[in-house]
């Protein structure tokens, strides 16, 4: 309760109802009944509201004068901080025009600058296509007389490759008639070899049954006596068949090398007989001529291979692919010329795709239409030399023993095995001749010569290196 309703209140208590102090002193003349007491309740409740509604009526005054008063301090506010909101918009606005006008004058600046660059790059385009149009014109004078000279160029390396490839046919064609020269030439001194030894089998009541094993191949003449060499495994057949030689082993088979016969014709001469057979009545033999003979064979070379035979196992020995595939025969008679030799310590050495002649007898008798022994020469190019001479020439098997001639006449090989129908084997002829330094010869007072104790001169046994 404020200040006034207690001056109110205290007021009310000096005076009476009418308005009167009462005298402190004066008594009162009656004592009030249920009425008066009303009336005093009545009294009071409306003295109390008015009380309040003075209150209230002073508070809602003061509170509107607070309301007007903060109202009105907020309008001051709000009026500086328009003032002030104003003020700087104006400040900024100033400010911008500035902006505007530098960032105007800058940006006319930059478009004079970039109107003069696209001047200058204008004119530099124009200057570049100049340039460029000299350079094409300059460049195509260039390549007009660049293909001028291309075209003179192929036209010389077109006539270069005329004439190399005019050179090669002239040089194929020099070989062929070289080669063609040579077989003619040395044709005679070509045999076809024949072999055939016995063996026999045991059948199951104990009798035997006699089968014989045949060979044929190629030998020539390596001395004026009727020396001819050959392949071992043309002459001395089972020693290289490996199916025999187990078959020995297991006892199954006897080879019997007393029985062979040995056949050599002449190329060019009569072989086979009508009925296709080996015709011993012609050529040299050691059966009913007896003009045939071998001199001497180099050593074998056995090797032991092992076949299998269900769970047992068989050991027989075979004799190795080598150089010792050699042996010497000689045939009685006169009128040998033999070939001329080139061992490989002469020079020019054999060398790799040097060309080279294989003469012989391919399929031994079955490459033989009628009953002549004609050889058949094979030309291919040397593969490479090292222990043997790998050629190119087909070596077919009857091949084996022949001859392989350089261009010049020379033999320079022996063909002995092959691998495929391109690529054929030969030994040196450097291993010929250190065999034929075994045999031994007569000279013309009958007197008995060890060639490789007081070998003669070159040209008296072998054909001497040109």
């Amino acid at each position: 309760m404020d200040r006034q309703t207690r001056a109110i209140e205290q007021q009310s208590a000096r005076t009476g109802r009418d308005g009167t102090r009462p005298s402190r002193r004066s008594k009162p003349a009656f004592r009030p009944g249920i009425l008066g007491v009303i009336n005093t309740v009545v009294l009071a409740f409306l003295l109390g509201l008015a009380l309040w509604l003075g209150d209230l009526a002073s508070s809602h005054a003061h509170r509107d004068a607070t309301l007007q008063a903060q109202l009105s301090a907020a309008r001051v506010e709000t009026d500086a901080a328009r003032e002030k909101a104003s003020e700087r918009l104006r400040s900024i606005e100033s400010l911008t025009r500035k902006e505007l006008i530098t960032a105007s004058a800058e940006l006319k600046k930059l478009q004079a600058q970039l109107e003069s660059r696209q001047i200058d790059e204008a004119a530099r385009v124009k200057a570049g296509e100049a340039m460029v149009r000299q350079v094409a014109a300059r460049e195509g004078k260039a390549r007009q007389s660049d293909i001028g000279a291309i075209h003179q160029r192929i036209a010389q390396l077109d006539t270069e490759f005329e004439k190399k490839m005019a050179a090669f046919a002239d040089a194929v064609r020099r070989d062929r008639e070289a080669f063609q020269r040579i077989q003619r030439e040395w044709d005679h001194a070509v045999f076809l070899i024949h072999s055939r030894f016995a063996y026999t089998t045991k059948n199951d009541d104990g009798t035997v049954d006699r089968h014989y094993g045949t060979g044929w191949g190629t030998g020539f003449v390596i001395s004026k006596f009727g020396h001819i060499v050959t392949n071992k495994h043309v002459a001395q057949p089972w020693k290289f068949d490996p199916e025999l030689a187990a078959m020995e082993a297991l006892g199954e088979v006897k080879i019997l090398p007393d029985t062979l016969v040995l056949a050599a014709w002449r190329s060019g001469s009569s072989c086979m007989t009508k009925e296709r057979t080996p015709d011993l009545t012609t050529g040299f033999n050691n059966a009913g001529l007896k003009n045939l003979e071998i001199i001497v064979a180099a050593p074998d070379s056995m090797i032991t291979k092992t076949m299998e035979i269900g769970a047992a196992s068989i050991d027989y020995q075979v004799h190795d692919l080598d150089n010792n595939d050699l042996v010497i025969l000689h045939l009685k008679g006169t009128k040998f010329r033999p070939v001329v030799c080139r061992p490989f310590g002469t020079n020019p050495p054999l060398s790799k795709l040097d060309q080279v002649m294989a003469l012989g007898f391919p399929r031994g008798q079955r490459g033989l239409e009628a009953r002549v022994a004609e050889s058949s020469p094979s030309v291919g190019t040397v593969r490479k030399v090292e222990n043997t001479i790998h050629i190119t020439a087909s070596i077919i098997p009857g091949n084996s023993g022949g001859p392989l001639f350089n261009p010049k006449g020379e033999v320079v090989g022996i063909a002995t095995r092959i691998y495929s129908e391109t690529l054929g084997i030969c030994l040196k002829i450097d291993h010929v001749l250190d065999l034929m330094k075994q045999v031994h010869i007569k000279d013309l007072q009958g007197r008995t010569k060890v060639v490789a104790a007081d070998p003669p001169k070159p040209k008296e046994i072998m054909g001497s290196h040109k």
